[in-house]
């Protein structure tokens, strides 16, 4: 059996309004030995998300975690009229982070795809990673 390690891989995703582009860096790697608890993915009901894919050696998919999108904050608040309103403002740079169970010892590609709007805009960013 391979032996496994939790990897948490920390990102910052920037956003340049004028292009109209987004870009991501990959800030840290920790690996811990263990084995995450078995829990339920959370559902990401929001139009605006990332879906963070690990490749083993580039090609096939192993793990994929699905973000509500970091650059997109939606904040409630009682208007004047003492009914309850939401708005979504959007920020020029976030961190984010995915959590999964890589087999150690092997090489991995990190890719990072985009749905904005509720429309794929697709691959952004895409690392490489030595476990």
């Amino acid at each position: 059996m391979d032996a496994s390690s939790i990897v948490f891989a920390v990102f910052e995703i920037n956003n340049d309004s004028v292009k109209n582009v987004r870009t991501v860096k990959l800030i840290k790697t920790i690996r811990a030995a263990g084995t995450l608890k078995k829990t339920e993915s959370p559902v990401v009901n929001d139009k605006n998300f990332l879906e963070v894919s690990f490749f083993e050696n580039g090609e096939q998919l192993v793990a994929m975690e699905k973000i509500e999108h970091p650059l997109f904050r939606r904040m409630e608040f009682a208007a004047d009229d003492g009914k309850l309103k939401s708005v979504t403002t959007r920020l020029p740079t976030a961190e984010f982070f995915a959590r999964v169970v890589l087999k150690t010892g092997k090489k991995y590609t990190i890719s990072i795809s985009e749905s904005y709007d509720g429309q794929p805009s697709g691959i952004i960013a895409s690392f490489p990673y030595n476990n």
